[in-house]
């Protein structure tokens, strides 16, 4: 009989393709819906997030000047200096500069919320198979989105601070910086970071489809410098080539490592299929 040709604990192709079938083969509008409903939950999701964040603004701000903080010294003396040097022009400022530092603490918080919703709208495409493979990119992503927020808040911003703020001082001029300022670049310095190292996992994604390979990622790495160079000049929040650079160095490591990663996915492959 056909079921007896069937070896224990494997998956029937043919039962798997029509499971397939049935899950994948929906209306147009169907994957409409259920893309809206994933849009819907994840702007809800941060909308909540940034609810509760409001009712801790002033210790959220307060999360957010640490890096220059810290840098000044960490004597009580030194922070109060910190505070003082950041100064509001206008009588919006402050309330302005609350709602964006609540606002990228609701998406970096909710970030693992939005991925996890993300997955629930791909995953009923997938074989068992595929989701097995799935799963560690898109907790991958999570986890890479946050180490490159952190990785930026604890190393990147205090360097590209303190060269800013030891610059102005030896040209004899007092920083005078607002906290609209400030903000804007700690929150983007904040956000691109946690965007550029996503890197290594969207190569093993697209890896994964066949769109790209080490060998083509190899061969093109000039190219690809080229492209991180233009990257890293949009993404910093000066036009200064100090935050260029300390955008460019993280990008080309990830480069190199997305390299690693897709040939260690490959020769996996290839272990597997002998």
């Amino acid at each position: 009989m056909e079921s007896d040709l069937i070896p224990p604990n494997t998956v029937d192709p043919a039962k798997e393709a029509s499971r397939r079938e049935g899950e994948l083969v929906k209306p147009f509008t169907e994957h409409l819906e259920d893309l809206r409903k994933v849009l819907i939950k994840s702007l809800l999701a941060v909308g909540v997030v940034c609810a509760v964040c409001f009712f801790f603004t002033e210790r959220i701000v307060a999360v957010y000047e640490w890096p220059l903080t810290s840098m000044l010294g960490s004597s009580p003396q030194g922070v109060d200096a910190g505070r003082k040097i950041l100064r509001s022009l206008s009588p919006a400022d402050a309330f302005m500069v609350s709602l964006k530092a609540v606002v990228v603490t609701g998406l970096i918080l909710a970030s693992p919320v939005v991925f996890y919703l993300v997955w629930s709208f791909v995953r009923p495409g997938l074989t068992d198979r595929e989701r097995r493979v799935a799963i560690p990119i898109f907790a991958g992503g999570t986890v890479c989105f946050l180490t490159g927020v952190a990785f930026c808040y604890f190393v990147v911003l205090r360097l590209a601070l303190g060269f800013f703020w030891r610059y102005t001082m030896s040209m004899g001029v007092d920083p005078d910086w607002t906290i609209g300022n400030y903000m804007s670049f700690t929150a983007m310095f904040l956000l691109s970071f946690g965007i550029i190292f996503e890197m290594p996992v969207l190569s093993a994604f697209l890896a994964w489809f066949g769109l790209v390979s080490g060998d083509l990622l190899t061969k093109n790495r000039r190219y690809a410098y080229v492209i991180l160079v233009f990257l890293a000049a949009v993404l910093t929040p000066g036009p200064d080539f100090v935050s260029t650079l300390l955008m460019l160095g993280p990008m080309v490591i990830l480069y190199e490592l997305s390299i690693r990663v897709i040939r260690m996915g490959e020769k996996r492959g290839m272990e597997g299929k002998n």
